[in-house]
């Protein structure tokens, strides 16, 4: 179908769909043959193309929940295509405005946001925009259906099952772009080294080691977690500070994801990188 994006499935029996920077033991390292190409689990690796703009996939969530044969892809213009296990399927997104991140709790509640915010309730893509004075949100995350946080400007949004509130507005913050978290602790990244953290409900500034323009985050426990930004910027958590780490790209970073603190993944522009725990 020409209205759908160019993408390519490959799966696990073509070794070369997974040859995402597996070299263990050589911590962050550059594949120098994938440029833009995310893995998703046993459907193997979705080959990115025209329009397509994030991929989630059963794991990816959390690694409690088990999805199996559940993908989702969005992307522009208001692309969002679903795989159960028999194929990909176009589902009306309700929207023509480019869809940034795909995030959810469970088959049945999964958000797509970026110009337009849109939940899919297990039969359908509906608006979730009640709140929002201004539609649209960069990245959200959250710890239940009815607890969602959103990022967009210098604000941060709050989903509490019905609408959204603000949950802060920071003065010293031009421009959120991603936001993630453990357990109820959440941090939320943006421009010029802008840092805050959600703790007992409250959103606070963190001052940054240096001034990046960070575009995502990932925790994947309270002591431990990644921020990545512009001109290969690379921070991790330990608990108590952000502490800058050195990589092998200069090139923007854009994404973040992983599923422990030993195994890492950061995408960018020309760039996928891996952390197998080891500096």
């Amino acid at each position: 179908d020409d209205a759908l994006p160019r993408l390519r499935v490959r799966g696990g029996s073509e070794p070369r769909a997974l040859e995402l920077a597996q070299h263990r033991g050589e911590g962050l390292r550059r594949n120098r043959q994938v440029e833009r190409m995310v893995p998703i689990g046993a459907v193997g690796a979705v080959e990115i193309g025209q329009g397509v703009r994030a991929v989630l996939a059963n794991w990816q969530l959390d690694a409690r929940l088990k999805w199996p044969n559940d993908v989702w892809i969005v992307g522009a213009p208001g692309v969002a295509l679903h795989n159960t296990g028999s194929g990909w399927v176009a589902v009306d997104a309700k929207t023509t405005s480019e869809l940034r991140q795909v995030w959810g709790t469970g088959p049945g509640d999964v958000w797509a946001v970026g110009s337009a915010i849109r939940r899919w309730n297990g039969s359908q893509w509906v608006v979730a925009e009640t709140g929002m004075t201004t539609p649209g949100l960069e990245q959200v995350w959250g710890t239940g259906p009815n607890a969602v946080w959103g990022v967009n400007g210098n604000s941060i949004h709050r989903w509490n099952g019905v609408q959204w509130t603000i949950g802060a507005t920071l003065g010293g913050v031009s421009y959120f772009s991603g936001i993630g978290g453990a357990g109820n602790t959440a941090w939320a990244v943006g421009k010029y080294g802008a840092l805050a953290k959600l703790e007992g409900g409250d959103w606070n500034q963190v001052s940054a080691p240096t001034a990046p323009t960070f575009q995502a985050v990932w925790m994947s426990a309270l002591d431990d977690g990644w921020a990545v930004g512009d001109r290969g910027a690379l921070y991790q958590w330990d608990g108590l500070t952000w502490e800058t780490r050195s990589g092998p790209v200069s090139s923007d970073l854009k994404a973040l994801w992983g599923t422990a603190r030993d195994d890492v993944w950061a995408v960018g522009t020309g760039a996928i990188l891996r952390f197998n725990g080891t500096d």
